[in-house]
C-alpha cells in the first residue's frame, strides 16, 4: 500500500478521544482532603502561628489565661498590634481543632493511605508515635487535674488544693462527722452582678442565691471615704483591687475570689452573707479560715468559698527540707524534700523529691515546686509540691521512644539500600575495568 491510498487510521498525528475521568464521590473527596499533605502543611503553619501569638500574649496576660485562650480552646480573637497603641482583633482557630485535624490527617494520610511495606515500616512506626503523643495531650486536657500540697517540716497532709479552680462547699455535721456538697466554681463565676445565680440541691430545705462574684477582691470596712459597688454586710464589703482591674481572670495563678450569698427558705429571703476565699497558696499556709454559718430546716449549715480540693488516698509527711545556697547569697542553688508516704495497711515508704525526680504513687505525681519560711517556726521551712493526676503521664515519654525507634529503623533501612547500591556500582566499575 502506497502513501496515496493510506487510511486515516495510519496517520500518526491522529489521536483517539479519551474517555472523561470518573467523578469522585463526596466521600472520596473528603478522604483525599483529610489525607492531603497540603492540609498537613496548613495545620503545621497554624500551630506555629498559635505558638508565636500565644508566646507574645504572655507579655500582657497571665500564663493560665493564655493557655486557656490559645491552646485549650476551639477559637479565639488574637489582638495583633499595628503600632501606636493600635490593635486589630484577628480570628484564629484554637489548638484543639487544629490538633484534632492533625490527628485525623495523620491517621488517614500517614497510616491508612500509606503502603504497608517493609520499606515503610520505620515511617509507619514514627507516625504511630506521633499519634500517641497527640492522644496523650487530649487525655491530659480531658481528665487530668493538678494542685498543690504545702507542708511545714514534720507536718502530715493529704489535701490537694487547686491553683486556679474554685468551688463552693456546703457543710453540715451529723454526730462527729462533717459532710459536704460541692459546686464547681464555673457555676457561680457568671454571677458578677446583682442578678443572682440560684443554686438548689436534692433534699435541701433551702436554696442559695449567689451574686457579685469577683475574681480578685478583699474585704474592707465601709467608710464615707469611698462609694461601695457591692452590698455592705456588718459594715464590711468586698472591694476589687484597683491595680488588678482588667487583668482578672486572665492571671489566675494567685487570686482571691469573693461573692455574696443569700439563703431562700420557703420563698422567704434570709440574711445576706459574704464569702471570701483566703489565700491558701504556699505563701500563707497557716491562714485560718471559717465557713459562713446559718440555720435552715432546724439544722446548722456552713458555706465556704475555697480553692477546689482533692483528697489523697494516703498521707504524706515532710520529714526534712534541705536547701543549699549560692556562695555569699541567700539565693537557693538547690532544694529538695525528704518525705514519707503513710498508707493504712502498708509499710511507710520513704522518698526523696527533688528537681526532675518526682514521687509517683497510685496515679499521683509529686513535683518539688517551691518553698518558703514557716510563719510559725522561725528558721524552719515549708515545702510545696505540685501534685498531678494524669493517666497519660508517661505516654509522651513512650511516644518519644516509639518515634525514635521508627526514625532509627527507617535510617538503617535507607543506609542499607545505599550501601548495597554503592557495592553494586563498585562491582560494575571493577568489571568494566
Amino acid at each position: 500500500m502506497n502513501a496515496a491510498t493510506a487510511t486515516p487510521s495510519a496517520n500518526p498525528s491522529t489521536t483517539r478521544p479519551t474517555a472523561p475521568a470518573p467523578a469522585r464521590s463526596p466521600l472520596r473527596l473528603v478522604f483525599d482532603l483529610l489525607a492531603s499533605m497540603k492540609l498537613t502543611v496548613v495545620l503545621m503553619g497554624l500551630l506555629a502561628l498559635l505558638t508565636l501569638t500565644g508566646t507574645l500574649a504572655q507579655t500582657v496576660d497571665g500564663i493560665y489565661y493564655v493557655q486557656k485562650q490559645y491552646f485549650e480552646s476551639w477559637g479565639l480573637w488574637a489582638n495583633v498590634s499595628l503600632g501606636d497603641d493600635l490593635t486589630v482583633p484577628v480570628p484564629l482557630p484554637g489548638a484543639v481543632p487544629v490538633l484534632g485535624l492533625l490527628f485525623v490527617n495523620l491517621l488517614v494520610g500517614g497510616i491508612a493511605r500509606m503502603r504497608w511495606r517493609q520499606r515503610n515500616l520505620g515511617i509507619l512506626t514514627a507516625h504511630f508515635g506521633i499519634a500517641l503523643l497527640l492522644v496523650a495531650g487530649y487525655v491530659k486536657l480531658s481528665v487530668s487535674f493538678s494542685g498543690h500540697l504545702s507542708l511545714p517540716e514534720g507536718a502530715i497532709g493529704s489535701t490537694i488544693r487547686s491553683f486556679q479552680e474554685w468551688e463552693l462547699a456546703l457543710l453540715w455535721q451529723e454526730g462527729d462527722q462533717v459532710f459536704e456538697r460541692t459546686i464547681p466554681g464555673a457555676t457561680i463565676e457568671n454571677a458578677t452582678g446583682p442578678s443572682p445565680v440560684r443554686l438548689t440541691g436534692e433534699g435541701l430545705p433551702f436554696m442559695v442565691d449567689v451574686s457579685y462574684f469577683q475574681e480578685h477582691c478583699t474585704p474592707a470596712l465601709k467608710t464615707a471615704m469611698f462609694q461601695s459597688a457591692t452590698p455592705v454586710v456588718d459594715g464590711v464589703c468586698l472591694v476589687g483591687d484597683p491595680k488588678l482591674i482588667g487583668t482578672w481572670p486572665k492571671d489566675r495563678d494567685n487570686r482571691l475570689a469573693g461573692c455574696y450569698v443569700q439563703i431562700v427558705e420557703n420563698g422567704a429571703r434570709g440574711a445576706m452573707g459574704m464569702l471570701w476565699a483566703p489565700d491558701l497558696l504556699p505563701t500563707n499556709v497557716a491562714a485560718p479560715h471559717r465557713p459562713w454559718a446559718f440555720e435552715a430546716g432546724g439544722r446548722k449549715w456552713g458555706l465556704e468559698l475555697r480553692h477546689k480540693v482533692w483528697n489523697l488516698p494516703y498521707d504524706l509527711r515532710l520529714d526534712k527540707f534541705r536547701k543549699s545556697e549560692h556562695p555569699g547569697t541567700t539565693m537557693a542553688r538547690d532544694f529538695s524534700s525528704f518525705v514519707t508516704v503513710l498508707e493504712p495497711g502498708s509499710m511507710p515508704r520513704e522518698a526523696h523529691i527533688y528537681m526532675n525526680e518526682p514521687l509517683r504513687k497510685d496515679g499521683f505525681v509529686f513535683y518539688q515546686t517551691s518553698f518558703g519560711p514557716d510563719p510559725k517556726r522561725p528558721g524552719k521551712f515549708y515545702s510545696t509540691f505540685e501534685v498531678a493526676n494524669n493517666p497519660s503521664d508517661k505516654w509522651p515519654e513512650w511516644s518519644c521512644y516509639v518515634i525514635g525507634i521508627g526514625l532509627l529503623g527507617h535510617f538503617i533501612w535507607k543506609l542499607s539500600l545505599f550501601i548495597a547500591a554503592e557495592n553494586r556500582r563498585r562491582h560494575e566499575y571493577e568489571v568494566r575495568a
